[in-house]
């Protein structure tokens, strides 16, 4: 997952929050890393937590990004919701 954000007093912290279709209010989150404190990104291997959470079957995933500036404001943006199609055996 890739985000881009820039703000002017410096961007202090982004985070990717994630749930899935089947516990929608259970969002998991995690920070995302950078290296130029613009472009930020982080890797979210769903094979085992996708198919806890969807119990083998398929859904969707929801997806938000949260940024943190400099002096403590937050925005968030949410994106579309990805499809996950799982293979039994």
């Amino acid at each position: 997952m890739y985000a881009t954000v820039d703000d002017p007093s410096g961007v202090g912290q982004v985070t990717l929050s994630r749930s899935y279709s089947s516990a929608p209010d259970n969002w998991l989150q995690q920070g995302m890393d950078s290296k130029d404190g613009r472009n930020f990104m982080t890797t979210v291997d769903i094979n085992k937590e996708g198919y806890d959470y969807l119990k083998g079957g398929s859904g969707q995933i929801n997806l938000q990004v949260t940024a943190t500036d400099g002096v403590g404001n937050q925005s968030s943006q949410g994106g579309p919701s990805l499809n996950v199609q799982f293979c039994p055996g």
